[in-house]
C-alpha cells in the first residue's frame, strides 16, 4: 500500500512539473524580442536542458510542500500561495535585476516586461 501511494505522489509531480513548463514558457514569450543578443552567457554547471529541468522539478516540489503542509484551503491558499511564488521568485529577483543591471544590460523596454513575465 505504501508503495502505492509513493508512486501515485511520483506521478502528481511527474504531471505537475510538466505542466509547469508551458506555463513558464507562455510567461517568458512576453520578453522574448526584448532580449538582448548581444551578451553571451558563460557556460555553467549543467547543460540549458538540465538546468531549466532542474529548475521546474525544485519549484514544482517547493510549491507542492507547502501545498501539503498548509492549513488553509480554497481560494485563501491560492492567493496566499500566488503571492508568496510571484514575491519570491519574480519581485524580489527583478529588483535585484532593476538595481544592478539597469544601467549595463537590461533595457528600460525589457525591465517592466520581467515584472509581467513572473
Amino acid at each position: 500500500m505504501k508503495l502505492k501511494k509513493i508512486l501515485i505522489w511520483t506521478l502528481r509531480l511527474i504531471l505537475l512539473t510538466l505542466l509547469y513548463f508551458p506555463i513558464w514558457i507562455m510567461g517568458a514569450m512576453v520578453i522574448g524580442d526584448s532580449m538582448s543578443t548581444e551578451v553571451v552567457s558563460e557556460p555553467g554547471l549543467v547543460s540549458q536542458g538540465v538546468g531549466t529541468l532542474l529548475l521546474g522539478i525544485i519549484n514544482t516540489v517547493l510549491i507542492v510542500a507547502l501545498i501539503v503542509t498548509s492549513r488553509w484551503h480554497g481560494w485563501r491558499l491560492a492567493l496566499s500561495l500566488a503571492f508568496a511564488y510571484y514575491g519570491s521568485f519574480t519581485f524580489i529577483t527583478q529588483i535585484e535585476t532593476w538595481y544592478f543591471l539597469s544601467e549595463l544590460t537590461v533595457s528600460p523596454e525589457l525591465l517592466p516586461r520581467l515584472f509581467i513575465m513572473g
